[in-house]
């Protein structure tokens, strides 16, 4: 892998990064949820909702994100599992094994059987950064940064 993708603030110092624009979190429901047709979902709404979570000991940052949300709503979330990538969540969902909190890039992945909400209040937001690691960077890691910082220009 020569760049990748992720929901943080900081990156550890071997790694250069380009910040992108920060992803709203949303809640994502099996599609046969009472809140999978709502336009717009509470975070006070989930007090008795099962999660499905990101992994605390494989990226800190993305489960303290989402804890941090249920903290200034006052909920204490009742996590039923626990995953190692935002994808596997949403599939998750989709098998009716909890609710969970996600990135809203997630909702442009199109898994079947799950449907996604934005949360009322203010936007909560995940840090999204491009990171690659300059040591290691080719001529078309180069090329790609270089097309990248012109996207994110426009």
């Amino acid at each position: 892998m020569h760049v990748g993708f992720v929901n943080a603030s900081v990156v550890p110092p071997q790694l250069a990064c380009l910040p992108l624009r920060d992803d709203a979190f949303m809640l994502c429901v099996p599609a046969a949820h009472p809140l999978a047709s709502s336009a717009v979902a509470e975070v006070a709404q989930l007090s008795q909702e099962r999660f499905v979570m990101f992994s605390r000991d494989v990226s800190p940052a993305n489960y303290d994100n989402v804890i941090a949300i249920f903290s200034r709503a006052g909920i204490h979330p009742r996590i039923v599992h626990a995953a190692r990538q935002w994808l596997t969540i949403v599939a998750m969902v989709a098998q009716g094994l909890g609710v969970a909190i996600v990135p809203r890039s997630l909702a442009r992945s199109r898994l079947d059987g799950v449907c996604f909400v934005p949360l009322g209040g203010p936007p909560v937001t995940a840090p999204a950064v491009m990171v690659w690691n300059p040591a290691h960077a080719t001529a078309i890691v180069e090329c790609f940064l270089a097309e990248a910082r012109q996207v994110i220009q426009r």
